[in-house]
């Protein structure tokens, strides 16, 4: 079983597209949280038209915002 920091600190990409929070995997830019646990599920997510969509729009409405134990995460 592969921790969601985990997959996170694999690829820039990832950190880029994706957040820890309570132990989850969510994308940033589309608000859903997503099983980390399969490598190929996270690849998938970024290559979706949704994502490329909501990435491309740049609007920090659909940004999640951060909580405190996700941003400690992030930096551990």
């Amino acid at each position: 079983m592969v921790a969601p920091h985990i997959r996170l600190s694999q690829s820039a990409e990832y950190r880029e597209n994706y957040i820890v929070q309570e132990n989850k995997l969510w994308c940033r830019f589309c608000n859903v949280e997503i099983d980390h646990e399969r490598k190929n599920s996270v690849d998938k997510h970024i290559k979706t038209l949704k994502h490329l969509n909501n990435k491309n729009k740049n609007n920090s409405n659909l940004l999640i915002q951060r909580t405190l134990p996700s941003f400690e995460n992030t930096l551990n």
